[in-house]
């Protein structure tokens, strides 16, 4: 996000809450994408037994058997898929300008 604190604070003043808030919290980046990792075929094939899986939740296992995870790839959103999802979200979009107030025109710009 590149306005983080102006959005929470945009968010607080929607909710009726103290905008004026701030915390370092809100410049912390939990869960991308880009660190987005599943199971490859040898560790699909290993989570289908119960002795292993529970080794797979442990995290101090995962980065040794890192050979068994493989990174998500970022999807690629076609034109024609933008072009369906639009159709689709554009009625909700408006709701939410309505009630909101806020411009979310660059939602459903093409």
């Amino acid at each position: 996000m590149k306005n983080r604190v102006e959005t929470i604070q945009n968010v607080f003043r929607f909710l009726g809450a103290d905008d004026t808030f701030v915390h370092e919290g809100f410049h912390k980046t939990h869960n991308q994408s880009k660190d987005r990792k599943v199971l490859n075929s040898l560790g699909l094939v290993l989570a289908r037994n119960p002795q292993y899986q529970r080794l797979l939740r442990n995290e101090v296992l995962q980065e040794p058997h890192k050979n068994l995870y493989q990174a998500v790839e970022k999807p690629l959103v076609t034109p024609a898929i933008r072009q369906r999802l639009l159709e689709r979200l554009f009625p909700d979009i408006s709701k939410l300008e309505a009630y909101t107030g806020w411009d979310l025109r660059e939602w459903y710009a093409m």
